[in-house]
């Protein structure tokens, strides 16, 4: 009885293992037409979040050029250390975020008067629909 359990078992790995080949070339192709006629693939989502993170950080940086501890944070650079775009698309995002952090303004309420609201305003930059049109047309260059 035994001999005959292990001789089926043996005699069913080649059926399996043809399953498990035909079901992975299956797949490949229904990935590739997904992602190639739907939305983004996975990847350039995840570096669109990474560049509006370090977009972020680039704004927040740039804002407090003068303050010490923000020298001593390396968040940008592991940001930078993750992302896949080229040095143009990383240039444009620098040069954007460079722009808006110079035109953050001290308020001039009474409570706030002289204050800039660095945080406050690089998080407005953040969720901006600009930054979000500048990163879909930068997602071309990320480097595959």
């Amino acid at each position: 009885m035994e001999t005959k359990l292990i001789s089926n078992h043996i005699a069913m790995r080649p059926i399996l293992y043809t399953f498990l080949a035909c079901a992975a070339l299956a797949c490949k192709p229904a990935r590739e037409i997904r992602t190639a006629s739907g939305p983004r693939d996975s990847t350039v989502t995840a570096q669109s979040g990474l560049l509006k993170q370090y977009a972020f950080c680039a704004c927040l940086r740039q804002a407090n050029r003068t303050n010490e501890s923000m020298k001593e944070d390396v968040s940008i650079s592991v940001y930078y250390d993750q992302l896949l775009y080229d040095e143009k698309a990383i240039d444009r995002i620098d040069s954007l975020s460079k722009t808006v952090a110079e035109n953050i303004t001290p308020y001039d309420y009474i409570d706030y008067r002289g204050k800039r609201p660095v945080i406050y305003k690089c998080m407005l930059y953040y969720n901006s629909s600009l930054l979000d049109s500048v990163i879909r047309t930068l997602d071309k260059n990320i480097m595959k």
